[in-house]
C-alpha cells in the first residue's frame, strides 16, 4: 500500500525519487524498495513527508485521496477548475524550496512582522492602515508605488505568477505553515489588475495571516456576495495604491485618466471606483469612462508621444496575438512549469550555496526542478556567487 501512495504522491508533485529521498534522509534504492513493497515507510517517515508535503497522514493509509490535501481554500473553492487546483501543491513546494534556501544560506530578511486586526469595512481605520504601511515601506501619500512585486520580495514574501486557467481568478493567499506565506498572481491579467491583485493578497497578508486563512481571490465583479474579508482587502489596495492624496491636483479628462492608470500602475476600473467613492466624478462621466466609447488603450498609447510607454499597452496587442493561436498552443502555454516561475536570484542563491559545499549535487538540482546532467552543464557554463 505505502509503495502505491508514494508513486501517488511523486506523480503529482512531479518529483523524482531521488527528492523523495532527500526529505526523509535516506539512500535511493532504500526509496525503490519502497515503491515495490519490499519495505514500509516508518512512522517518523509518514511524519516527514506529511509536513514536508503539506499532505494528511490519513493519504497514506487510504483514507483520504491526494486531492482532498488542498486545504488552501477556504472560500471560493468551488470556483477553482481542477487544472488550476492541481496547481497548488507545485506552487507551494516552489515557494518552500525559495524559504529553505534562504535558511541554507542564513539570509535573513527586514521581513513584515506587522498584523491589524480588522473585523469591518472600517474605511478610516482601512486608510490609516494603508497610509502608515506607504510611510513605513518610504512612500508618501502622493507618490506612486512603483515595483512593489519587488518590494515584497525584498522582505522576505513569496510572490509567484503563474498562469491560472480562469481568468477571473486573480490571485490567492495561501498558507505554506505557521510563518511561512505564499501569494499567487494570475499571469493572464494585465499588469494593472496584477499590480492591484498584489496589494489585495498583501492586504491579506498584513490582516489576515495566522489566522488558519488561505482565500482564493476573484474579480470583485463577478463575485455574486463577496465576503467581509474580501471588501476589506479590496479597500486596503484602493487606499494603499490610490490613496486621497494623490487627487490633490487631478482634473477629469483623457489624459490625467491615462497618465495616472500609468504612473499608479492602476486599471481604468479600479480608477474610476476610486473616484466614485471619493466623490471625484460624477455618474454620467463615470458612465462614459466605463464604457466603450473611452479606450484606456488608446488613452495609454498617446502617452508614449510623451516617451512613457506603459506596460498595459504591450500586454493587449499580445493578447490579440495570443488570440490567433492554434487551440493547442494555447493550453501548452498554460502549463505549468516551475523553471519558468523561478526568478534569477533564486538560482543564482541555489548554485552558490552549492559552491560552497552547503547543499549536494543531487539537492541543487532538486531545488533547481532540472535533471542532475542539466546542472552539471550550467555550472560548467556559468559562474555564479551571491553575497550575503
Amino acid at each position: 500500500m505505502f509503495g502505491k501512495k508514494l508513486k501517488e504522491l511523486r506523480a503529482c508533485f512531479k518529483i523524482t525519487q531521488a527528492t523523495i529521498a532527500d526529505v526523509l534522509g535516506i539512500n535511493q534504492d532504500v526509496v525503490s524498495k519502497i515503491e515495490h513493497d519490499k519495505r514500509v515507510l516508518t512512522s517518523y517517515e509518514i511524519f516527514k513527508l506529511s509536513k514536508k508535503f503539506d499532505i494528511p497522514i490519513g493519504f497514506f493509509f487510504g483514507e483520504v485521496g491526494l486531492e482532498k490535501q488542498l486545504r488552501v481554500h477556504f472560500r471560493a473553492t468551488e470556483e477553482l477548475v481542477e487544472q488550476d487546483k492541481a496547481k497548488i501543491p507545485l506552487l507551494k513546494e516552489i515557494a518552500r524550496k525559495q524559504y529553505d534556501i534562504e535558511d541554507v544560506l542564513k539570509i535573513r530578511h527586514d521581513r513584515i512582522l506587522r498584523k491589524y486586526i480588522v473585523n469591518e469595512l472600517d474605511y478610516p481605520k482601512i486608510r490609516d492602515i494603508a497610509l502608515s504601511e506607504r510611510e513605513i515601506l518610504g512612500f508618501d501619500a502622493q507618490e506612486p508605488i512603483k515595483d512593489l512585486n519587488g518590494l515584497l520580495r525584498s522582505k522576505g514574501i513569496k510572490v509567484l505568477e503563474p498562469i491560472l486557467e480562469k481568468y477571473d481568478i486573480n490571485g490567492m493567499f495561501l498558507t505554506i505553515d505557521d510563518s511561512r506565506y505564499l501569494i499567487l498572481i494570475n499571469a493572464d491579467n494585465s499588469p494593472a489588475v496584477r499590480n492591484f491583485s498584489l496589494a489585495h493578497e498583501y492586504g491579506h497578508y498584513l490582516i489576515n495571516r495566522g489566522d488558519a486563512f488561505n482565500a482564493v481571490s476573484m474579480n470583485i465583479e463577478s463575485m455574486s456576495n463577496p465576503d467581509e474579508k474580501e471588501r476589506i482587502a479590496n479597500a486596503f489596495a484602493a487606499e494603499f495604491l490610490m490613496p486621497e492624496q494623490s487627487f490633490d491636483e487631478f482634473v477629469l479628462t483623457d489624459e490625467s485618466i491615462a497618465l495616472y492608470m500609468h504612473n499608479y500602475r492602476v486599471s481604468r476600473k479600479a480608477l474610476i471606483f476610486r473616484l466614485r467613492n471619493l466623490n471625484r466624478i460624477c455618474d454620467d462621466d463615470m458612465r462614459h469612462y466605463n464604457s466603450r466609447k473611452f479606450s484606456p488603450t488608446e488613452a495609454l498609447k498617446k502617452l508614449e508621444k510623451l516617451g512613457l510607454k506603459n506596460e498595459d499597452v504591450e500586454y493587449y496587442e499580445k493578447a490579440q496575438r495570443i488570440k490567433k493561436w492554434s487551440a493547442a498552443r494555447k493550453e501548452e502555454r498554460k502549463v505549468l512549469n516551475p523553471i519558468n516561475l523561478i526568478n534569477n536570484e533564486y538560482r543564482t542563491m541555489v548554485v552558490t550555496a552549492y559552491e560552497r559545499g552547503l547543499i549536494t549535487h543531487r539537492k541543487t538540482a532538486d531545488y533547481l526542478f532540472m535533471d542532475v546532467d542539466e546542472l552539471r552543464k550550467i555550472v560548467a557554463e556559468k559562474e555564479v556567487s551571491y553575497e550575503v
